[in-house]
Parts: structure tokens; sequence; C-alpha cells
């Protein structure tokens, strides 16, 4: 019987429409995951971390592959998008050579699956060691079963932000966002004036946006999710009016910002090239670019996971190159599925004005 520190072997892996069954008894299974542990079990010293801005930009050009092990489709796609987020990258360079958490930490762990694609020409890695520290603390998830790649995506963070003692700059100052909800109950009546407010703030680290029946942009979701929403009340004012009910929803963004796109068709053929407008908190205008975007074609309870990301190319003066990272294979794309396939979840930087 599996416990929250025991990581569930029997799973199957499914790949180009054939089945693998493997257990505990498989010689086959034994020998693969002695391989790939010997192949990772590379020690790096977290003191010894020099040249953080090289190094980081080092490893988030990098294009590689990622091993599915039994239905990990939905963290490879995830991992590849932190991979090439260099910001991310050189924060968590940074927190891991201060802190130096212990080498049983899924940090640690991602620490060492970072520097082992620097150090290395291979094509294809796996993510063994690292899914395996993940899911001796995170007891939510089961090697071999498919799960949600944002749901991964926030249990990593959550983790990240407590192994490193809430201090973290790698998640918390550039993914976290604060969502204030407001809402107040008002007379129509000027002589009346406002009865009630309340105010309902909670943080994030991806905004979840609801897609309606029709298709739409991710602007027309933004527009529905922070506009300014008057609803009649059946409760009555002391004047015999009814009141009405106003809401209201504000964001407090950092540079990145994740947004989940809840099941139905979003615009892909212009996804790339939209910017999109946020009237923050502070009523400052912000403007995002997308740098990846993660399709999930399918359903919640089966279907595959892969990602578009857009690789900085510093110093070039050029755009980056839109790379498709799906498992073990990454090729440049030029463009996007048609709009029967479901964008998951779309991630943007904020641009920076002059």
């Amino acid at each position: 019987m599996n416990n929250k520190n025991t990581i569930n072997e029997n799973y199957e892996i499914k790949n180009n429409n054939r089945s693998y069954s493997l257990n505990n008894n498989s010689y086959n299974f034994k020998k693969y995951k002695e391989v790939l542990v010997k192949e990772e079990e590379v020690n790096y010293n977290c003191s010894d971390i020099n040249n953080i801005t090289e190094l980081a930009q080092s490893i988030t050009t990098k294009v590689f592959g990622l091993k599915n092990i039994g239905n990990t489709w939905f963290i490879n796609s995830s991992l590849q998008i932190l991979i090439h987020t260099p910001i991310f990258i050189r924060n968590f360079l940074k927190d891991i050579s201060e802190i130096k958490p212990s080498n049983d930490t899924v940090a640690y762990q991602f620490y060492i699956f970072i520097m082992n694609i620097n150090n290395s020409n291979k094509k294809i890695f796996s993510p063994l060691n690292l899914i395996s520290a993940f899911l001796k603390i995170c007891n939510i998830f089961s090697l071999g079963e498919q799960s949600d790649s944002q749901r991964f995506y926030r249990n990593l963070a959550t983790i990240f932000d407590k192994e490193f003692w809430h201090l973290n700059t790698c998640i918390n100052e550039i993914f976290k966002g604060e969502l204030t909800n407001i809402t107040e109950y008002n007379c129509p009546n000027p002589f009346c004036g406002p009865k009630q407010k309340t105010i309902v703030q909670q943080s994030f680290y991806d905004l979840i946006l609801q897609v309606p029946e029709n298709e739409s942009t991710v602007n027309n979701l933004l527009d529905l999710t922070f506009i300014r929403q008057i609803i009649k009340s059946s409760k009555k004012c002391k004047c015999k009016k009814n009141l009405e009910i106003c809401r209201l929803s504000k964001i407090k963004l950092n540079e990145y910002l994740s947004i989940n796109i809840q099941r139905g068709k979003i615009e892909t053929r212009t996804l790339k090239n939209t910017l999109i407008q946020i009237d923050n908190l502070y009523n400052e205008n912000q403007l995002y670019e997308p740098y990846a975007i993660n399709f999930h074609p399918g359903t919640m309870d089966y279907g595959h996971y892969y990602s578009y990301i857009k690789l900085d190319d510093p110093g070039s003066g050029k755009d980056g190159k839109w790379i498709c990272f799906n498992d073990e294979n990454a090729t440049p794309i030029e463009d996007y599925p048609n709009s029967s396939t479901t964008v998951f979840n779309i991630s943007y930087k904020k641009i920076i004005h002059n």
C-alpha cells in the first residue's frame, strides 16, 4: 500500500497508440530506471555557482526534449516553460546559492536537473529524479496517472515557496499576483448612499479565466473579468427601492502572468503576436506579450500536453524563435494548430516601456 513517501511504480506508458505495462517485477523497467538514475546522479555544489546571469542564459537558450515517464507529458510541458523563463532560472540560481537546500528537497533536484541540461550535449533528458522528489512531497499525484499541468505548476510553486523559507524570488517576485474583488450594495436613491462594501483579496500563481460558449480572445476574456458589473438585487433599501450590486475586480501583477483557460475555444491564429493590456490595481495600464502557450488536445481525463515557447535571443537584436516542445521532440514552428486544438494555458511577460 502506498503512502505519501512512496512512488507508485505500477503504471502504463502510452505512446504512439501503444501501451506498455510496467511494474516492479519488470526487468526492463528496473534496468531502465537504474540507467536513468545513474545518468542523473551528478552532484553540484550550490555554493560554487558563479556568473549566474551567464549560466541562466546558457540554460534557457538550450533546445531539448524530455522523456515521457508514464503519462508525464503534463509535467514535461510545464517544466519546459519554467526552464525557458530566463528571469525564473536566474532568480532560482540566486536563491539556491544563498539558501542551499538539502539534497532531498525538490528545489535541489530541480537544480541538479537544470545543471545536467547545461553541462551536457544530449538532446533528450529524463526528469525522473525530479518527479520522484516531487511525488514524495505531493501525494495527490501518482506516476502514470494524467493530471492537470497547471495543478502541477501550482503545487511546484508552493513547494519552492516552502523550501526557500518563503523568501524566494524565483516564484513570488515573478509569477505571484493578487486579485482584489470588490462588492458594493448601493441604493439608486442618491440620498441613501452606499449601504455595504466587501473586499476580498486572494493571491494566485495563475489567473483563471472562464471562456464563454462562443470562440473568444484573451483580451475579450480580460474585459469580461475586470469590467464593472451592476446587477439589480432583490434586497430592499429603507426607502423601498431595490439595492444595486456593483462588482469590480482589480489585479496586481509582477513581471510575468500565467493565464489558465477554463475549457473553451480561444482564437489561435494571432495568439503569438497579440499583446494584452491590463488595468492594474494602481490604475496603470500594463502591456504583456505571450512567450509560452500550453496546448491540451483531449479532455480532463485523457489527452496530451505540449508547449510552444518563444526562446529569448539576447544580444542578437532579433525576436527569439518559437519552438514546439512535445515530450522528446523539440522543433521550430511557424504556425499554430487549428482552432479545434484547446489552449490550456498562456504565459505572458511584461513589456518594459522606455
